[in-house]
């Protein structure tokens, strides 16, 4: 900082050097600041540790848990939003509403949707107003009449945990079930009102989570606050160590992942990114009792409460008349 000396001729020789009052206030001033500065930086920033002190943090390894064409299947998962889609409740109903909770069999899939249906509850839908039915039967074609939903909430975990979560051994026509299953709720979303949650995007982090619970509460109706938001957050603690236990539930797979990765291939081929209808039978093995249980499990159900099956495709795949098994 340049200081200001006095200035003209007289002053210069009577008083050389000497500064005017208002610039020595303005020294005092400076030295004063420079003195408390370094008083402070001792108190708030102490040298007693120069090194940073940082908490080591294990990254998440996202890509070991996908297969490598997995993007692809991910583009073909649907959602059906606003208005145009169909949210009729089925006469009979004693609740304003019947919301579906669709996932394969997994412990993930129990925690997500437990944590889901509390939430909710605590921001006041209650059995008057919403009917939870959690299933892991895919809907029944048809124009939204057929399965029964109001709407759908529909959990997608990556393939592989997927497939580790629920299956016992034959990963690679286990996948291919599962790819299957998608490729149906996907097209039950082209009327019906849809909401997909992929648990290795939107449930990623803080932000994707709060995000998400927003969506997924105002998705049944609820007018979401701050406070709800928090608490969903609180409580996620029980769903994140499930979807971390599918995940590192991958390494017991019974296949290689090339092996895996060229199922996903042939199922995308053979259906136009499982655009063609009707969707590929459920039913890969008829001779292995856990792909028939695992059929059984992901076809419709068309004995349900609410439930038609007027498409022919549907009681094959209930009753397990047909097979497609893998390439």
């Amino acid at each position: 900082m340049e200081l200001l000396y006095a200035r003209g001729r007289a002053s210069s020789t009577k008083q050389p050097g000497l500064l005017k009052h208002r610039d020595k206030r303005l020294l005092i001033a400076v030295v004063v600041s420079m003195i408390a500065g370094a008083g402070l930086g001792e108190i708030f920033w102490p040298r007693v540790n120069t090194q940073p002190n940082v908490e080591a943090v294990e990254p998440v390894q996202t890509e070991r848990s996908r297969l490598p064409n997995e993007a692809a299947f991910e583009q073909t998962l649907r959602s059906c939003l606003g208005a145009a889609c169909y949210t009729a409740t089925p006469k009979g109903s004693r609740a304003d509403s019947r919301i579906a909770l669709l996932a394969p069999p997994s412990q993930a899939a129990d925690a997500f949707f437990a944590w889901y249906v509390a939430l909710a509850k605590r921001g006041g839908v209650t059995a008057r107003k919403v009917e939870w039915v959690q299933t892991s039967h895919a809907p029944p074609y048809g124009y939204g009449k057929n399965h029964g939903y109001t709407r759908i909430v529909r959990l997608a975990l990556p393939l592989l945990a997927s497939v580790a979560a629920s299956s016992q051994g034959n990963a690679a026509e286990s996948l291919a079930q599962h790819i299957r299953w998608h490729c149906r709720v996907s097209h039950v979303a082209a009327h019906t009102a849809q909401l997909t949650v992929r648990s290795s995007k939107d449930l990623a982090d803080v932000v994707e989570r709060r995000l998400t619970t927003e969506r997924l509460l105002s998705f049944v109706g609820i007018k979401v606050a701050p406070d709800l938001l928090d608490e969903g957050e609180r409580t996620f603690a029980p769903v994140l160590k499930a979807l971390q236990a599918a995940d590192a539930s991958i390494d017991a797979l019974d296949a290689s992942r090339w092996r895996l990765a060229d199922v996903l291939t042939n199922e995308l081929s053979a259906t136009q990114n499982l655009r063609a209808w009707p969707c590929r039978s459920l039913w890969v093995d008829m001779d292995d009792a856990a792909l028939v249980e695992a059929a059984r499990a992901l076809s419709p159900n068309c004995s349900r409460p609410f439930t038609t099956c007027s498409v022919g495709r549907d009681r094959e795949e209930m009753f397990g008349r047909r097979s497609e098994p893998i390439k």
